[in-house]
């Protein structure tokens, strides 16, 4: 995290444009109760101007032949106002709701595809539907296309239901829509039965993909849509469409009007065919709106776990329309993040509530962290528990969430009926690696040939834990993923307070309902595979669990960011970000050789120190190659195009933030997580080089070791900083992909709010698999 009390919480991530293009962020996540629209992919399409030549008419004529001589079929038309008998669409008063019953739909009828929907202005009409069907969906050739329904409106345009057999796009059984191939081969293949016209690529305005999680079908829809500028279409010279496959049928959904109509009727057109969906994508997401629920989260009071833990916090909100949530701090906390502009920027369903300072000050707080992870243990319980029993006087939760480190949090849920999940703010390895630790070696473990002495999972051949030559699997029965080093684990067991309450935390997940991890899938496949076989409770990963989308407010107005001048004018990936976080205890003769290191490279720099007076002091031993300031906006810095490198001590959130920025890592990890972290980085994901390695007997790493790895990172010319760099940009677009609808994590969060929903979480529900 950015090293400032209030850097980690500040809202605004906005990028400077148009410089940030390397790391743009990506779409706010999508509400997933309200819609689920969102586009996956847009090609890039300008508009065309109209084809000024004619064409002949050749299908539309044979068609319209084929037409005129098959019978009226028998549909539920009305000639009224959809107004008169359609309900209000929930998600638009101004407009009604049409949902496909097999009375009124061959395809549907005939179970080839599942219900439709779509909003309509209430004074269209629903028009007789007259083609080639005559009561059986099949006749007189399966392999043409039908109309299901059409609805018009004489000022506006027209809407249509297509079906078509996917027999005539392609031979692949239970094929979906991306089998077919690109839009334009489904266009070139349907668009000249809706149109009557030929198609032609010139006609073509725009293509998009979307992709709908399926919810029932446990499977990931994908739409097409596209428009067409056709002179001469039978429908209207402007056609706006959208498809997608179920089963064995494709169905196309187009809005068409003429060029009198389309000036007036372009908007409402566009909200007609956005809105069309197949029910069984968002039927579970719409009951969601019906039943208001809320939440309770109560984080670790630690700058790197209050921070994930609202980013959840907003997430779920979004992702629920009906959800609030109650976030649970100290008075103290309240202030900070009031300060800082972030309670002003929460979402309106996402408000704090306090507790008394019962624990010491965050601001004194580096000075005893034993002492401070006592109290959090021993004085913060009850006052959260009066809390709660507070808030259940409006409503009983329908859940907690827990940070996992609280070791009285699962009790305190289960004393009420109520659930708790538990959220773990650091890497799905490490916690891996804790709810073995029962299989750990001992504390006085000899190290291996060279002073190795690697204590991996299930990697290498025998443990080196004094009993050379053993077998792992007498020691780890689950696979896993990332090696140990005897020596880190001699620091972990040297840590006795800390071990025993992670031991505690580790017990209490076992009564838990369910645990959410701050990581991706991706990133960490095998640790969350892992874990899946050993945790009696659902997982879910739900992150990059970091402020990536831009937040209201802005903390522009708090700080001005004078130093987005100085970035600006340096060239691309030229400055190594420096930056060891708020909490990090480094001493001074460190950071002295860090400084003389960063000089001697000769490579710019960007260092976030942690005072003024820190900072003047660096500032003048690293000398004028970089700029060394007090604070900065961490993930804005990182994702700027002139930023190459991060000297980091691989706190678990300022390695998500990197990842996401796509920024390769010079690791100075000093401890806790942070040993398992570097071996993520360097090892596991290869982007980043581990300093640690380097250090002498003292412990201390010099500044030619600081130099030589500055030095090697920022070459762009070598060949293993380039590596470094593609697989850093692999993550990148890994950790955005999970995000964004459809992605891993935005279907893991959807799945967590469906449990919590249908019940699926709740105590007694859980507590017989327990």
């Amino acid at each position: 995290m950015a090293p400032s009390l209030l850097s980690p919480l500040l809202p605004s991530l906005r990028l400077p444009a148009p410089t940030a293009s390397r790391c743009a962020l990506p779409p706010p996540p999508q509400q997933a109760v309200a819609s689920t629209d969102s586009d996956v992919a847009r090609p890039a399409a300008p508009l065309v101007a109209v084809a000024s030549h004619r064409r002949e008419l050749v299908l539309g004529a044979a068609m319209s032949a084929l037409l005129s001589r098959a019978p009226p079929m028998p549909a539920q038309a009305r000639e009224v106002e959809v107004g008169t008998y359609l309900p209000p669409a929930p998600s638009n008063p101004d407009f009604v709701f049409f949902r496909a019953t097999p009375k009124d739909t061959p395809a549907l009828r005939a179970g080839n595809v599942e219900p439709y929907e779509f909003i309509l202005p209430p004074t269209w009409k629903q028009t007789r539907v007259a083609n080639i069907l005559s009561g059986n969906y099949c006749q007189p050739k399966c392999a043409e296309p039908w109309v299901e329904v059409k609805f018009e409106d004489e000022k506006q345009g027209k809407v249509q239901v297509v079906a078509s057999p996917l027999i005539r796009l392609t031979n692949k059984p239970n094929a979906t829509i991306e089998d077919i191939g690109s839009p334009e081969r489904l266009i070139a293949s349907l668009g000249p039965f809706v149109t009557g016209n030929t198609f032609d690529s010139d006609e073509l305005v725009d293509t998009s993909i979307q992709k709908i999680d399926g919810q029932t079908s446990k499977r990931v829809m994908q739409y097409y849509s596209y428009v067409l500028e056709t002179p001469l279409a039978l429908t209207g010279s402007h056609n706006l469409a959208k498809a997608t496959a179920k089963g064995s049928t494709v169905v196309l959904f187009v809005a068409s009007a003429n060029d009198k109509q389309w000036p007036s009727s372009q908007k409402v057109l566009k909200a007609i065919v956005d809105s069309f969906h197949h029910s069984a994508a968002r039927s579970e997401k719409m009951a969601t709106a019906s039943a208001p629920r809320h939440l309770v989260a109560v984080p670790y009071p630690g700058r790197g776990h209050i921070n994930p833990m609202l980013v959840v916090c907003r997430q779920l909100a979004a992702a629920d329309t009906a959800l609030t949530v109650t976030v649970v701090v100290t008075e103290e906390w309240h202030a900070l993040l009031d300060a800082a502009g972030v309670s002003a920027a929460l979402p309106e369903r996402v408000r704090l509530a306090t507790i008394p300072n019962v624990i010491p000050s965050e601001r004194g707080r580096g000075a005893d962290p034993v002492g401070f992870i006592e109290a959090v243990h021993a004085k913060m319980g009850e006052p959260v528990e009066r809390l709660l029993d507070r808030l259940a006087l409006e409503r009983k939760p329908d859940a907690i969430v827990a940070d996992t480190y609280l070791t009285w949090g699962v009790a305190a849920g289960a004393a009420r009926g109520i659930p708790v999940c538990s959220l773990w703010t650091m890497p799905a390895t490490f916690f891996l690696a804790l709810w073995h630790m029962d299989q750990w070696p001992a504390a006085d473990a000899q190290e291996g040939e060279e002073g190795i002495g690697y204590f991996p999972f299930l990697r290498f051949a025998y443990v080196l834990n004094g009993e050379s030559g053993k077998s792992l699997d007498q020691y780890f029965p689950f696979p896993a993923l990332s090696s140990v080093k005897c020596s880190d684990i001699k620091i972990f067991r040297s840590r006795e307070l800390p071990m025993k309450r992670a031991a505690q935390t580790l017990s209490n997940v076992r009564k838990a309902q369910c645990v959410l991890f701050t990581s991706f899938y991706e990133l960490e496949a095998s640790a969350v595979n892992g874990i899946t076989k050993v945790v009696p409770c659902p997982v879910y990963t739900v992150g990059p669990s970091i402020p990536h989308t831009p937040l209201e407010g802005g903390s522009d107005e708090i700080h001005h960011e004078k130093y987005f001048d100085w970035l600006d004018s340096q060239p691309r990936n030229s400055v190594m970000y420096v930056s060891f976080g708020t909490y990090v205890s480094i001493p001074s003769s460190q950071l002295e050789e860090v400084a003389l290191g960063l000089h001697e490279s000769t490579v710019r720099f960007f260092w976030v120190a942690r005072d003024s007076a820190t900072t003047n002091i660096l500032q003048q031993i690293s000398g004028d190659k970089g700029l060394v300031v007090p604070w900065c906006n961490q993930l804005k810095v990182l994702c700027h195009p002139s930023i190459g490198g991060f000297l980091s001590h691989c706190g678990w959130n300022s390695t998500l933030e990197a990842v996401f920025a796509g920024v390769p890592i010079l690791a100075f990890p000093v401890g806790w997580d942070q040993l398992v972290n570097v071996h993520l980085i360097a090892d596991e994901w290869r982007i980043g080089i581990n300093l640690r390695e380097q250090r002498r007997e003292d412990g201390v790493v010099s500044r030619a070791a600081i130099s030589a790895g500055v030095t090697k990172l920022m070459d762009l010319g070598d060949g293993d900083s380039l590596e470094m760099r593609r697989r850093a940009a692999e993550l990148r677009e890994a950790s955005r992909s999970a995000i964004q609808e459809g992605g891993s994590s935005w279907r893991s969060l959807n799945s967590f709010v469906r449990d919590i929903i249908k019940g699926r979480l709740n105590v007694a529900n859980t507590e017989t698999t327990q």
